[in-house]
């Protein structure tokens, strides 16, 4: 079986996802690799499936709310 390598780079497609990559994360928060993965990890964001690093867009969302003071 061959892998499927599915990225986008539409924010509002990506907005809509669950679990995203780091390289759609940085797509969606307009920022570079180090501060991608720090704030997924600072979220607690971070999900493995199936060996792959993945990020919840739900934590990641609450974690900028808070950040933000909202």
């Amino acid at each position: 079986m061959e892998k499927v390598k599915y990225a986008s780079n539409d924010t509002e497609v990506l907005k809509n996802r669950l679990l995203v990559t780091d390289e759609e994360l940085r797509c969606v928060l307009g920022v570079g690799e180090p501060t991608a993965r720090a704030i997924a990890q600072n979220a607690d964001a971070v999900v493995r499936v199936n060996g792959r690093k993945l990020n919840s867009m739900e934590k990641i969302k609450k974690y900028i709310d808070a950040v933000a003071g909202k």
